[in-house]
């Protein structure tokens, strides 16, 4: 999450790494934030 609550980025846009495979693995965290944060309860 950026420090705008409830935006999300990746990508390129914060990663200098032009690469599949740095891209894969920033995915796979990108998920496990994004499902944390919409599954929390309040």
């Amino acid at each position: 999450m950026t420090s705008i609550p409830k935006v999300f980025a990746g990508g390129d846009i914060v990663n200098i790494n032009l690469d599949a495979v740095t891209a894969i693995a920033d995915a796979k965290v990108a998920d496990e934030g994004i499902h944390k944060f919409l599954t929390q309860k309040p």
